[in-house]
C-alpha cells in the first residue's frame, strides 16, 4: 500500500515563534543556555523544525538588503562613536534602542514575507499497468483504490485536496476535513466531497460517478475556476447514496438511481458486471483495459443489450460469450476483434451468468 502526501504548511504562530528564535540566536551568539532551550523547542515538534527552516531560508533573502538599510540608517543619524568617554554611554544607549527597533522591524518583515509566500503543495503521480490494481493511503488518511490501466495526479495543499483522474477509474474513501474539500477532476467535470465513499470512472470523454455513502456534488459543465465550493460548480448535481451520474462529452447527463454497488465495484475483484447494457457500452469498458481492441463493425449491433459478469484480464472470454449468446460473429483480424451481425441484428437482451 502506497503512502502519498506531506506535512502541512507552518501556521502563523509557528512562524512567529521561529522568527523570535532566529533573532534571539543571532543576538546571543554562543550563549549555551539559549542554545539548549532552542534545541528543546526544535525537538518538541516536527512543525517547529519546518517553521525554523522556512524562516532561515527567508532571512538569507532579507539579510543583504536589511544590513544595507541599518548601515544607511546609522550613517543618516550620525551614529559614529563619539570621541569623548562622557558621551559614549549616551551613544551606546541610542545604538541599543535603534538595534531593538530594527530587530522588531525585521521580525515584522520576516513574518509578513513568510505568510505571503505561495502556499506549498505536495504532489505525486500514480499509475497502474494492465493487470495491476493498487491501494493508496494519502497523508490525511483518505484511501484510493486505483483500477488497472489507470493514472491519477495528487495535489495536496493547506486549503484543498485535489485529485485529477487522467485515465481509468478509482474508488475514493475520503477522510473528513471540512477545512479542505476533496476535489476529483476528470475530463471537464469536478466532484467535490467531504467525508464520503464514491467511485469515478473516466471513459473516453465521459465521466461516470457513483456515490456509495456521504454527499458529493458533480459538475455537469466545464469549470473555469478550480475553487472548492460545491455551489460554484457549473450545473452541479448533488448525488444521494446509490445514485450514479454520467456526464458525456457533449454535456448530456444520464442519472441512474438505486444502482447496485456490486455492479460498480466489481472491478476491485477483477470483473466487469453488466446489467442489461448496450453492447457498445460493454465494449467501451472492456477496451479501457488495453488488451487487443474490440471493434463493432456493424452499427446495428451496438444497441444489442447484454447482462453478465466478465473477467478484466483479457477479452477472449467476453468475445466467445457474446458470439454464443448474441446474433453476432467475432473475427480476429490484425490483432483486433471485429464484431459483426451474423444475419440481421435485432434487439434481444442477452444474459450471461
Amino acid at each position: 500500500m502506497n503512502n502519498v502526501g506531506g506535512g502541512s504548511r507552518p501556521t502563523q504562530a509557528e512562524l512567529e515563534a521561529a522568527a523570535r528564535w532566529h533573532i534571539r540566536l543571532s543576538r546571543v551568539g554562543s550563549d549555551g543556555v539559549v542554545k539548549e532551550r532552542f534545541r528543546d523547542w526544535i525537538l518538541a515538534s516536527p512543525a517547529n523544525l519546518r517553521a525554523f527552516e522556512q524562516v532561515d531560508r527567508t532571512t538569507h533573502v532579507l539579510d543583504t538588503e536589511a544590513a544595507r538599510s541599518v548601515m544607511a540608517h546609522f550613517a543618516d543619524h550620525g551614529c559614529d562613536a563619539p570621541p569623548h568617554p562622557a558621551s559614549r554611554d549616551r551613544w551606546l544607549s541610542n545604538i541599543h534602542r535603534m538595534a531593538a527597533s530594527f530587530a522588531l522591524l525585521l521580525f515584522s518583515i520576516l513574518t509578513v514575507t513568510l505568510l505571503r509566500q505561495p502556499e506549498s503543495t505536495t504532489s505525486d503521480v500514480v499509475n497502474t499497468p494492465t493487470g495491476i490494481r493498487k491501494n493508496i493511503t494519502l497523508a490525511d488518511g483518505s484511501i484510493i483504490a486505483l483500477d488497472q490501466s489507470s493514472e491519477l495526479e495528487i495535489a495536496y495543499s493547506q486549503h484543498q485536496r485535489t485529485i485529477r483522474l487522467v485515465e481509468g477509474q478509482a474508488r475514493f474513501t475520503v477522510a473528513h476535513d471540512a477545512r479542505r474539500p476533496f476535489v476529483v477532476m476528470a475530463n471537464n467535470q469536478s466532484v467535490v466531497a467531504l467525508g464520503t465513499i464514491f467511485n469515478v470512472e473516466r471513459l473516453d470523454g465521459a465521466t461516470r460517478v457513483f456515490l456509495k455513502s456521504g454527499r458529493v456534488a458533480v459538475s455537469t459543465r466545464p469549470k473555469n475556476d478550480t475553487g472548492p465550493a460545491a455551489d460554484a460548480l457549473p450545473g452541479a448535481i448533488t448525488l444521494l447514496p446509490g445514485n450514479q451520474v454520467e456526464v458525456q462529452t457533449g454535456g448530456k447527463v444520464n442519472l441512474r438511481r438505486h444502482v447496485d454497488e456490486q455492479e460498480v465495484f466489481a472491478w476491485e475483484e477483477g470483473y466487469i458486471l453488466l446489467n442489461d447494457v448496450p453492447l457498445e457500452d460493454a465494449v467501451r469498458r472492456l477496451n479501457r483495459y488495453k488488451f487487443a481492441p474490440i471493434v463493432i463493425d456493424d452499427a446495428s449491433a451496438r444497441d444489442l443489450h447484454l447482462s453478465g459478469m466478465f473477467r478484466t484480464n483479457g477479452v477472449t472470454g467476453f468475445t466467445e460469450a457474446i458470439a454464443r449468446l448474441l446474433p453476432v460473429h467475432v473475427e480476429e483480424i490484425d490483432g483486433r476483434h471485429i464484431i459483426s451481425c451474423r444475419n440481421r441484428c435485432r434487439r434481444a437482451p442477452g444474459a450471461i451468468r
